[in-house]
């Protein structure tokens, strides 16, 4: 059969072999920014404080 042979045995799997991988990278690229996002969020939350808590006195 050969290296010719055991290509086209193949191909047909790799090409959706490549296509899952490629969806795995975009959801994994999605989670990172939502995740980047969560963190500056809570911390601008955070900057801001809480308008119903007494302001402790400035040293």
């Amino acid at each position: 059969m050969g290296v010719a042979g055991g290509t086209v045995l193949i191909a047909p799997v790799a090409l959706p072999v490549f296509s899952g991988l490629a969806g795995i990278a975009v959801v994994g690229v999605g989670i990172f920014a939502v995740g980047s996002l969560a963190v500056k969020a809570a911390g601008a939350i955070k900057e801001i404080g809480n308008p119903l808590q007494a302001k402790s006195p400035q040293s």
